[in-house]
């Protein structure tokens, strides 16, 4: 497969306490490469971010779609749709769709993603999610996801 569309829905109690939500498509090629879909809402850079490989080092990259999770509304379900592709190492970010609004399209996303982090077996596709809570100090940051799908071609 070299085509994926991560689906989930998200519900976050107090988005205001999210810093960063992080959805991945991990995927081992046959020659043991592990390839990172990483797409995130960053209340740091205000925008859907992307993943970038360099020097053996993932970072992240900002795109030219906004996004602040802390700006979604509590208590409310958000259905996430991140559509990305890759030609060898090299993945591009399609689009993104939030809460069944309008598709937006990420432009000049583009970047190598591929690590050798040593995962097996070969084929193996994973679907990741991570959350970055605001604070320093304590707190709690409680949410749930459902119906998380990958599509794939």
């Amino acid at each position: 497969a070299r085509y994926f569309v991560y689906d989930t829905w998200v519900y976050l109690v107090n988005p205001t306490q999210l810093q960063n939500l992080e959805l991945d498509v991990d995927q081992v090629t046959t020659n043991g490469e592990t390839i990172i879909f990483g797409t995130q809402c960053s209340s740091i850079s205000g925008t859907w971010e992307y993943t970038a490989v360099s020097n053996g080092h993932g970072q992240w990259k900002p795109s030219n779609i906004p996004c602040n999770p802390q700006n979604w509304a509590p208590n409310k379900w958000h259905h996430i749709q991140i559509q990305s592709h890759r030609v060898g190492d090299v993945v591009t970010h399609d689009w993104v769709k939030l809460d069944n609004n309008k598709t937006r399209y990420f432009t000049k996303a583009t970047a190598p993603a591929g690590l050798f982090l040593g995962w097996t077996p070969t084929g193996v596709l994973l679907l990741n999610f991570q959350v970055d809570g605001a604070l320093s100090s304590d707190g709690t940051l409680q949410g749930y996801f459902d119906r998380m799908q990958i599509w794939r071609w």
